[in-house]
Protein backbone atom coordinates (compact mmCIF):
# COMPACT_ATOMS: atom_id res chain seq x y z
CA UNK A 1 0.00 0.00 0.00
CA UNK A 2 2.60 2.43 1.03
CA UNK A 3 3.93 1.85 -2.96
CA UNK A 4 0.48 2.70 -4.35
CA UNK A 5 0.35 5.65 -2.75
CA UNK A 6 3.54 6.86 -2.82
CA UNK A 7 3.51 6.41 -6.74
CA UNK A 8 0.23 7.39 -7.13
CA UNK A 9 -0.73 10.39 -9.63
CA UNK A 10 -3.38 11.38 -7.29
CA UNK A 11 -5.42 10.13 -4.57
CA UNK A 12 -9.34 11.13 -3.84
CA UNK A 13 -10.18 10.79 0.06
CA UNK A 14 -13.64 9.57 0.97
CA UNK A 15 -14.81 11.15 4.48
CA UNK A 16 -18.21 10.43 4.58
CA UNK A 17 -21.61 11.99 4.16
CA UNK A 18 -22.11 16.01 4.37
CA UNK A 19 -24.70 17.88 6.50
CA UNK A 20 -25.37 21.39 5.38
CA UNK A 21 -23.26 23.00 8.39
CA UNK A 22 -20.06 20.75 6.86
CA UNK A 23 -21.22 22.52 3.23
CA UNK A 24 -20.73 25.85 5.20
CA UNK A 25 -17.54 25.30 6.77
CA UNK A 26 -16.18 24.23 3.25
CA UNK A 27 -17.28 27.49 1.91
CA UNK A 28 -16.37 29.84 4.55
CA UNK A 29 -13.04 28.78 4.52
CA UNK A 30 -12.95 28.60 0.55
CA UNK A 31 -13.74 32.27 0.60
CA UNK A 32 -12.07 33.75 3.77
CA UNK A 33 -9.14 31.68 4.14
CA UNK A 34 -8.26 30.23 0.13
CA UNK A 35 -9.98 33.59 -1.58
CA UNK A 36 -11.57 30.97 -3.74
CA UNK A 37 -15.21 32.07 -5.29
CA UNK A 38 -17.46 29.42 -6.15
CA UNK A 39 -21.08 29.25 -6.41
CA UNK A 40 -21.14 28.54 -2.83
CA UNK A 41 -19.27 31.71 -1.90
CA UNK A 42 -21.73 33.89 -3.59
CA UNK A 43 -24.10 33.40 0.04
CA UNK A 44 -21.16 34.77 2.05
CA UNK A 45 -20.99 37.61 -0.59
CA UNK A 46 -24.68 38.16 -0.09
CA UNK A 47 -24.50 38.58 3.63
CA UNK A 48 -21.34 40.25 3.96
CA UNK A 49 -23.37 42.82 1.46
CA UNK A 50 -26.74 43.13 3.22
CA UNK A 51 -24.61 43.17 6.81
CA UNK A 52 -23.19 46.52 6.35
CA UNK A 53 -26.66 47.96 6.40
CA UNK A 54 -29.15 46.15 8.43
CA UNK A 55 -28.72 45.04 11.81
CA UNK A 56 -30.98 41.64 11.12
CA UNK A 57 -28.89 40.96 7.89
CA UNK A 58 -26.10 41.04 10.57
CA UNK A 59 -27.36 38.53 12.95
CA UNK A 60 -28.05 36.43 9.89
CA UNK A 61 -24.54 36.37 9.01
CA UNK A 62 -23.96 35.50 12.54
CA UNK A 63 -25.81 32.77 12.51
CA UNK A 64 -24.32 31.55 9.27
CA UNK A 65 -20.77 31.82 10.79
CA UNK A 66 -22.29 29.65 13.96
CA UNK A 67 -23.39 27.38 11.60
CA UNK A 68 -19.80 27.10 10.17
CA UNK A 69 -17.70 26.74 13.32
CA UNK A 70 -19.84 23.06 13.92
CA UNK A 71 -19.64 22.16 10.37
CA UNK A 72 -15.61 22.73 11.22
CA UNK A 73 -15.75 20.83 14.00
CA UNK A 74 -18.04 18.33 12.70
CA UNK A 75 -15.73 17.84 9.53
CA UNK A 76 -12.42 17.60 11.98
CA UNK A 77 -13.76 15.55 14.32
CA UNK A 78 -14.81 12.65 11.35
CA UNK A 79 -12.81 8.95 12.47
CA UNK A 80 -10.78 9.18 9.37
CA UNK A 81 -8.70 11.66 10.95
CA UNK A 82 -7.61 9.18 13.62
CA UNK A 83 -7.83 5.82 11.73
CA UNK A 84 -4.39 4.31 11.82
CA UNK A 85 -4.08 3.24 8.07
CA UNK A 86 -5.79 6.32 7.04
CA UNK A 87 -2.03 8.23 8.33
CA UNK A 88 -0.24 7.04 5.13
CA UNK A 89 -3.14 7.08 2.59
CA UNK A 90 -2.91 11.65 3.44
CA UNK A 91 0.92 11.63 3.81
CA UNK A 92 2.43 9.18 1.55
CA UNK A 93 0.59 11.02 -2.17
CA UNK A 94 3.14 13.49 -3.82
CA UNK A 95 0.33 15.92 -3.81
CA UNK A 96 -2.57 16.23 -1.54
CA UNK A 97 -5.38 14.64 -1.35
CA UNK A 98 -8.63 15.66 -2.58
CA UNK A 99 -11.19 15.27 0.22
CA UNK A 100 -14.63 14.60 -0.72
CA UNK A 101 -17.58 14.52 1.79
CA UNK A 102 -21.12 14.27 0.47
CA UNK A 103 -20.50 16.03 -2.93
CA UNK A 104 -18.30 18.76 -1.43
CA UNK A 105 -14.45 18.61 -2.83
CA UNK A 106 -11.33 20.41 -0.97
CA UNK A 107 -8.15 20.22 0.39
CA UNK A 108 -8.27 19.57 4.34
CA UNK A 109 -5.34 21.64 4.64
CA UNK A 110 -7.38 24.72 3.52
CA UNK A 111 -10.16 23.64 5.80
CA UNK A 112 -7.32 23.21 8.88
CA UNK A 113 -6.09 26.81 7.93
CA UNK A 114 -9.21 28.46 8.11
CA UNK A 115 -9.18 27.16 12.43
CA UNK A 116 -8.53 30.63 14.12
CA UNK A 117 -10.43 32.96 12.33
CA UNK A 118 -13.21 30.44 11.76
CA UNK A 119 -13.34 30.46 15.92
CA UNK A 120 -13.20 34.04 15.92
CA UNK A 121 -15.84 34.29 13.89
CA UNK A 122 -18.36 31.87 15.43
CA UNK A 123 -17.33 32.08 18.79
CA UNK A 124 -17.86 36.10 18.91
CA UNK A 125 -21.44 35.42 17.65
CA UNK A 126 -22.28 32.85 20.34
CA UNK A 127 -20.91 35.19 22.89
CA UNK A 128 -23.48 37.44 21.61
CA UNK A 129 -26.32 34.92 21.50
CA UNK A 130 -25.62 33.80 25.20
CA UNK A 131 -24.43 37.74 27.02
CA UNK A 132 -26.38 39.70 25.66
CA UNK A 133 -28.12 42.57 28.14
CA UNK A 134 -30.57 41.75 30.55
CA UNK A 135 -33.21 43.82 28.90
CA UNK A 136 -32.57 42.00 25.97
CA UNK A 137 -32.50 38.84 27.18
CA UNK A 138 -35.91 39.53 28.60
CA UNK A 139 -37.55 40.19 24.94
CA UNK A 140 -36.58 36.59 24.24
CA UNK A 141 -39.50 33.78 24.12
CA UNK A 142 -38.22 30.94 26.18
CA UNK A 143 -37.93 28.92 23.89
CA UNK A 144 -35.43 31.25 22.22
CA UNK A 145 -33.53 31.12 25.38
CA UNK A 146 -33.57 27.47 25.81
CA UNK A 147 -32.13 26.97 22.14
CA UNK A 148 -29.22 29.90 22.50
CA UNK A 149 -28.48 27.46 25.27
CA UNK A 150 -28.34 24.44 23.38
CA UNK A 151 -26.31 25.89 20.59
CA UNK A 152 -24.15 26.62 23.73
CA UNK A 153 -23.81 23.43 25.17
CA UNK A 154 -23.33 21.77 21.88
CA UNK A 155 -20.89 24.09 20.83
CA UNK A 156 -18.39 23.73 23.74
CA UNK A 157 -18.68 20.00 23.95
CA UNK A 158 -17.52 19.35 20.26
CA UNK A 159 -15.15 22.23 20.68
CA UNK A 160 -13.74 20.13 24.15
CA UNK A 161 -13.68 17.16 22.06
CA UNK A 162 -12.39 17.98 18.66
CA UNK A 163 -9.94 20.64 19.66
CA UNK A 164 -8.85 18.91 22.76
CA UNK A 165 -7.70 15.65 20.49
CA UNK A 166 -6.98 18.32 17.96
CA UNK A 167 -5.27 16.95 14.71
CA UNK A 168 -1.50 18.25 13.92
CA UNK A 169 -1.17 20.53 11.04
CA UNK A 170 -1.75 18.32 8.02
CA UNK A 171 0.91 20.09 5.99
CA UNK A 172 3.30 19.53 8.71
CA UNK A 173 1.87 15.50 8.86
CA UNK A 174 2.71 15.60 5.05
CA UNK A 175 5.84 16.44 5.45
CA UNK A 176 7.74 17.21 8.31
CA UNK A 177 8.72 12.66 9.03
CA UNK A 178 10.75 12.92 5.88
CA UNK A 179 13.99 14.76 6.71
CA UNK A 180 13.13 13.08 10.82
CA UNK A 181 16.19 11.76 12.29
CA UNK A 182 15.03 9.33 13.47
CA UNK A 183 11.69 8.77 10.97
CA UNK A 184 9.75 5.86 12.55
CA UNK A 185 9.94 7.49 16.53
CA UNK A 186 8.54 10.58 14.62
CA UNK A 187 5.72 8.62 13.54
CA UNK A 188 4.82 6.44 16.23
CA UNK A 189 5.03 9.82 18.16
CA UNK A 190 2.55 11.21 15.57
CA UNK A 191 0.10 8.54 14.94
CA UNK A 192 0.29 7.30 18.81
CA UNK A 193 -3.56 8.71 19.79
CA UNK A 194 -4.78 6.89 16.91
CA UNK A 195 -6.74 4.16 16.06
CA UNK A 196 -6.34 0.82 14.86
CA UNK A 197 -8.33 -2.76 15.85
CA UNK A 198 -4.83 -5.32 15.59
CA UNK A 199 -2.41 -3.68 17.99
CA UNK A 200 0.82 -4.54 15.95
CA UNK A 201 -0.66 -1.86 13.04
CA UNK A 202 0.32 0.52 15.14
CA UNK A 203 3.64 -0.10 13.82
CA UNK A 204 3.05 -2.05 10.64
CA UNK A 205 0.83 0.88 9.40
CA UNK A 206 3.86 2.80 9.42
CA UNK A 207 6.02 0.48 7.31
CA UNK A 208 5.37 1.96 4.01
CA UNK A 209 6.49 5.42 4.94
CA UNK A 210 10.12 3.39 6.86
CA UNK A 211 10.65 0.76 3.82
CA UNK A 212 14.05 -0.09 5.99
CA UNK A 213 12.27 -1.43 8.80
CA UNK A 214 10.28 -3.80 7.30
CA UNK A 215 14.00 -5.21 6.25
CA UNK A 216 14.66 -6.22 9.40
CA UNK A 217 11.77 -6.71 11.04
CA UNK A 218 9.08 -8.12 8.37
CA UNK A 219 5.41 -7.76 9.27
CA UNK A 220 3.91 -11.22 10.98
CA UNK A 221 0.50 -10.88 12.15
CA UNK A 222 1.18 -14.11 13.67
CA UNK A 223 3.44 -12.43 16.38
CA UNK A 224 2.27 -11.58 19.93
CA UNK A 225 1.95 -7.82 20.23
CA UNK A 226 4.74 -7.77 22.73
CA UNK A 227 7.40 -8.88 20.31
CA UNK A 228 6.37 -6.57 17.66
CA UNK A 229 6.52 -3.99 20.51
CA UNK A 230 10.65 -5.06 21.35
CA UNK A 231 11.82 -5.36 18.22
CA UNK A 232 10.38 -1.93 16.95
CA UNK A 233 12.14 -0.40 20.19
CA UNK A 234 15.40 -2.04 19.38
CA UNK A 235 15.00 -1.24 15.53
CA UNK A 236 14.59 2.57 16.47
CA UNK A 237 17.45 2.82 19.29
CA UNK A 238 19.82 0.34 16.94
CA UNK A 239 19.45 1.56 13.24
CA UNK A 240 17.68 4.99 14.08
CA UNK A 241 20.30 6.07 16.60
CA UNK A 242 17.23 7.39 18.86
CA UNK A 243 17.59 6.39 23.04
CA UNK A 244 15.57 9.60 23.30
CA UNK A 245 12.63 7.15 22.77
CA UNK A 246 12.79 6.73 26.55
CA UNK A 247 12.16 10.86 26.79
CA UNK A 248 9.28 10.55 24.03
CA UNK A 249 7.58 8.33 25.37
CA UNK A 250 6.29 7.37 29.06
CA UNK A 251 7.99 4.16 31.20
CA UNK A 252 5.15 1.37 31.03
CA UNK A 253 2.90 1.33 34.06
CA UNK A 254 3.21 -2.66 34.17
CA UNK A 255 7.27 -2.70 33.31
CA UNK A 256 7.96 -3.48 37.40
CA UNK A 257 5.11 -6.56 36.88
CA UNK A 258 5.26 -7.68 33.60
CA UNK A 259 8.62 -9.76 32.99
CA UNK A 260 7.62 -11.59 29.95
CA UNK A 261 9.64 -8.77 28.33
CA UNK A 262 11.85 -5.93 28.69
CA UNK A 263 11.05 -3.18 31.17
CA UNK A 264 12.91 -0.52 28.93
CA UNK A 265 9.78 -0.99 26.06
CA UNK A 266 8.32 1.92 26.52
CA UNK A 267 4.46 2.39 25.96
CA UNK A 268 4.18 3.54 22.71
CA UNK A 269 0.53 4.74 23.31
CA UNK A 270 1.39 7.28 26.11
CA UNK A 271 3.56 10.37 24.34
CA UNK A 272 5.51 12.10 27.23
CA UNK A 273 3.71 15.11 28.34
CA UNK A 274 6.24 15.86 31.59
CA UNK A 275 8.77 16.53 29.08
CA UNK A 276 10.11 20.27 29.49
CA UNK A 277 8.68 22.56 26.30
CA UNK A 278 11.51 22.89 23.81
CA UNK A 279 12.04 19.01 24.63
CA UNK A 280 15.08 19.48 26.76
CA UNK A 281 15.27 18.69 30.60
CA UNK A 282 19.05 19.01 31.43
CA UNK A 283 21.27 22.44 31.12
CA UNK A 284 23.59 22.58 28.31
CA UNK A 285 26.53 23.09 30.62
CA UNK A 286 25.87 19.06 32.09
CA UNK A 287 24.55 17.62 28.18
CA UNK A 288 28.42 16.51 27.61
CA UNK A 289 28.48 13.90 24.97
CA UNK A 290 31.76 13.94 23.32
CA UNK A 291 32.61 10.60 23.18
CA UNK A 292 29.56 8.58 24.34
CA UNK A 293 29.48 5.19 22.82
CA UNK A 294 25.75 5.13 21.20
CA UNK A 295 23.07 3.21 23.32
CA UNK A 296 21.89 -0.28 21.75
CA UNK A 297 20.57 -3.14 22.16
CA UNK A 298 21.85 -6.78 22.52
CA UNK A 299 21.29 -9.09 19.53
CA UNK A 300 19.26 -11.47 21.58
CA UNK A 301 16.55 -8.48 22.34
CA UNK A 302 17.31 -9.09 25.81
CA UNK A 303 19.46 -6.09 27.34
CA UNK A 304 19.49 -2.36 26.40
CA UNK A 305 22.77 -0.70 26.60
CA UNK A 306 22.89 3.22 28.03
CA UNK A 307 25.47 4.81 28.86
CA UNK A 308 25.22 7.83 31.11
CA UNK A 309 27.30 10.53 33.55
CA UNK A 310 26.87 10.10 37.01
CA UNK A 311 25.95 13.16 38.97
CA UNK A 312 25.87 11.08 42.33
CA UNK A 313 23.75 10.82 45.29
CA UNK A 314 20.98 13.35 45.60
CA UNK A 315 19.31 14.34 48.76
CA UNK A 316 15.44 15.87 49.14
CA UNK A 317 15.27 19.14 49.84
CA UNK A 318 11.49 19.97 49.90
CA UNK A 319 8.28 18.40 48.54
CA UNK A 320 5.83 20.78 46.73
CA UNK A 321 2.14 21.07 48.62
CA UNK A 322 -0.39 18.94 46.50
CA UNK A 323 -2.43 21.52 45.92
CA UNK A 324 -2.04 25.19 44.81
CA UNK A 325 -2.72 26.90 47.84
CA UNK A 326 -0.94 30.01 50.14
CA UNK A 327 1.15 27.50 51.91
CA UNK A 328 2.70 26.02 48.52
CA UNK A 329 2.91 30.11 47.18
CA UNK A 330 5.14 30.41 50.13
CA UNK A 331 6.92 28.03 49.36
CA UNK A 332 7.83 29.67 46.00
CA UNK A 333 8.42 32.60 47.68
CA UNK A 334 10.93 31.43 50.01
CA UNK A 335 12.98 29.58 47.15
CA UNK A 336 12.72 32.48 44.55
CA UNK A 337 12.72 35.96 47.36
CA UNK A 338 14.45 34.66 51.06
CA UNK A 339 17.42 33.11 49.24
CA UNK A 340 17.27 29.60 47.86
CA UNK A 341 20.90 28.97 48.09
CA UNK A 342 20.30 28.88 51.94
CA UNK A 343 17.59 26.85 52.03
CA UNK A 344 18.75 24.50 49.20
CA UNK A 345 22.50 23.90 51.05
CA UNK A 346 20.99 24.18 54.69
CA UNK A 347 19.01 21.43 54.18
CA UNK A 348 19.99 19.05 51.48
CA UNK A 349 23.96 20.11 53.25
CA UNK A 350 25.01 20.07 49.88
CA UNK A 351 27.14 22.99 47.99
CA UNK A 352 25.12 24.28 45.14
CA UNK A 353 27.01 25.21 41.94
CA UNK A 354 26.85 28.96 40.33
CA UNK A 355 25.22 30.63 43.19
CA UNK A 356 25.25 33.58 41.16
CA UNK A 357 22.46 32.33 38.87
CA UNK A 358 20.58 30.48 41.03
CA UNK A 359 17.63 32.29 41.47
CA UNK A 360 16.85 32.88 37.69
CA UNK A 361 17.75 29.24 36.85
CA UNK A 362 15.37 28.03 39.67
CA UNK A 363 12.69 30.34 38.22
CA UNK A 364 12.54 29.48 35.06
CA UNK A 365 12.76 25.40 35.57
CA UNK A 366 9.35 26.54 37.78
CA UNK A 367 7.52 26.96 34.37
CA UNK A 368 9.94 24.75 32.44
CA UNK A 369 7.11 22.80 31.14
CA UNK A 370 4.92 25.73 29.58
CA UNK A 371 4.61 25.72 26.01
CA UNK A 372 4.52 29.59 25.93
CA UNK A 373 7.36 30.14 28.67
CA UNK A 374 9.91 30.85 25.99
CA UNK A 375 7.75 33.62 24.88
CA UNK A 376 8.82 35.26 28.17
CA UNK A 377 12.64 36.41 29.21
CA UNK A 378 13.97 35.68 32.69
CA UNK A 379 13.36 38.90 33.62
CA UNK A 380 10.06 39.09 32.92
CA UNK A 381 9.18 35.68 34.40
CA UNK A 382 11.12 37.12 38.05
CA UNK A 383 9.66 40.35 37.98
CA UNK A 384 6.02 38.72 37.57
CA UNK A 385 6.93 36.16 40.56
CA UNK A 386 7.53 38.95 42.65
CA UNK A 387 4.33 40.92 41.55
CA UNK A 388 2.48 37.41 42.70
CA UNK A 389 3.92 36.80 46.02
CA UNK A 390 2.90 40.56 46.97
CA UNK A 391 -0.18 40.93 45.27
CA UNK A 392 -2.90 40.98 48.05
CA UNK A 393 -6.08 40.32 46.04
CA UNK A 394 -7.57 37.24 44.88
CA UNK A 395 -7.94 38.17 41.46
CA UNK A 396 -5.19 38.64 38.62
CA UNK A 397 -4.35 41.60 37.18
CA UNK A 398 -5.95 41.59 33.44
CA UNK A 399 -4.09 41.20 30.45
CA UNK A 400 -1.33 40.16 32.48
CA UNK A 401 -0.31 36.88 30.36
CA UNK A 402 3.07 36.06 31.90
CA UNK A 403 1.29 35.72 35.29
CA UNK A 404 -1.38 33.80 33.45
CA UNK A 405 1.36 31.49 32.21
CA UNK A 406 3.10 30.91 35.51
CA UNK A 407 0.11 30.25 37.29
CA UNK A 408 -0.75 27.69 34.86
CA UNK A 409 2.80 26.60 35.30
CA UNK A 410 2.94 26.44 38.98
CA UNK A 411 -0.59 23.82 38.89
CA UNK A 412 2.25 21.27 37.34
CA UNK A 413 4.79 21.63 40.53
CA UNK A 414 2.10 20.64 43.09
CA UNK A 415 3.05 17.23 44.48
CA UNK A 416 6.29 17.08 43.47
CA UNK A 417 9.98 17.04 44.68
CA UNK A 418 12.72 19.77 44.64
CA UNK A 419 15.90 17.74 45.81
CA UNK A 420 19.77 18.11 45.49
CA UNK A 421 23.11 16.32 43.94
CA UNK A 422 26.39 15.35 45.24
CA UNK A 423 27.85 17.83 42.45
CA UNK A 424 25.61 20.73 43.50
CA UNK A 425 23.14 20.62 40.92
CA UNK A 426 19.24 21.19 41.47
CA UNK A 427 16.18 19.33 39.85
CA UNK A 428 12.65 18.71 40.33
CA UNK A 429 10.74 14.61 39.94
CA UNK A 430 7.93 13.07 39.41
CA UNK A 431 8.47 9.81 40.92
CA UNK A 432 9.23 7.95 44.42
CA UNK A 433 12.52 9.64 45.32
CA UNK A 434 14.24 9.20 48.11
CA UNK A 435 17.74 10.43 50.03
CA UNK A 436 20.93 8.25 48.31
CA UNK A 437 19.08 7.89 45.28
CA UNK A 438 21.59 8.06 42.28
CA UNK A 439 21.02 10.77 39.85
CA UNK A 440 22.38 10.27 35.97
CA UNK A 441 22.13 11.55 32.48
CA UNK A 442 22.15 9.86 29.41
CA UNK A 443 23.26 12.60 27.36
CA UNK A 444 21.32 11.20 24.46
CA UNK A 445 18.23 10.68 25.46
CA UNK A 446 17.42 14.12 26.36
CA UNK A 447 16.06 14.10 29.86
CA UNK A 448 17.71 13.21 32.89
CA UNK A 449 16.95 9.59 35.19
CA UNK A 450 17.37 8.67 38.48
CA UNK A 451 17.87 5.35 40.00
CA UNK A 452 17.81 3.80 43.40
CA UNK A 453 21.03 2.44 44.11
CA UNK A 454 20.75 -1.58 43.54
CA UNK A 455 21.86 -3.96 45.73
CA UNK A 456 23.55 -5.43 42.52
CA UNK A 457 24.82 -4.69 39.03
CA UNK A 458 21.40 -5.17 37.81
CA UNK A 459 20.74 -1.54 36.08
CA UNK A 460 17.99 -2.41 34.31
CA UNK A 461 15.25 0.51 34.32
CA UNK A 462 12.76 -1.23 36.16
CA UNK A 463 13.48 1.41 39.10
CA UNK A 464 13.85 4.54 36.80
CA UNK A 465 12.31 7.53 38.13
CA UNK A 466 11.78 10.48 35.64
CA UNK A 467 12.64 14.19 36.17
CA UNK A 468 9.90 16.76 36.33
CA UNK A 469 11.44 19.55 35.00
CA UNK A 470 14.88 21.40 34.34
CA UNK A 471 18.06 19.24 35.96
CA UNK A 472 20.31 22.91 36.18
Amino acid sequence: MGRLYGSAGSVVVWLGPADPNIHLAVSWAQTYIAKKYTAASAYWAKLDAIAKFSESARFKKGRACLQALEGYLDLLGLPYWNRMWTFQEFSLPKDEPICYCGDVAFKATMVQEAQSAILQDGIGFLDQLVETSAQEWSKLSEEEKEERGKIKSRIESKCQVVLGNMLPPLEKMRNDWRGAESPLLYLIGATAERNCYDKKDKVYALYGMVPSVQQVYPPDYAKPVKDVMLETTAYMINHEQAPAIWSFFELRADRLTDTSYPSWVPDFGLVNSRLPSGGKGVADSLLRSEDVPSAKVTSDLATAHLWARSLGTCKIVLTFDSVFTDAFVNQLRGLLQKGPSEVLESDAGKSIRKLDTLVPRMARAFVAHHVQQHQYSTEEILATFDLIFDFKTPTRPIGNHCWAMIEDAAEGLTGKTLFVTEGGCFGICVGDVKDGDMVTIPPQTRAPRGKSIPKRADWNTTGWWELHMSMV
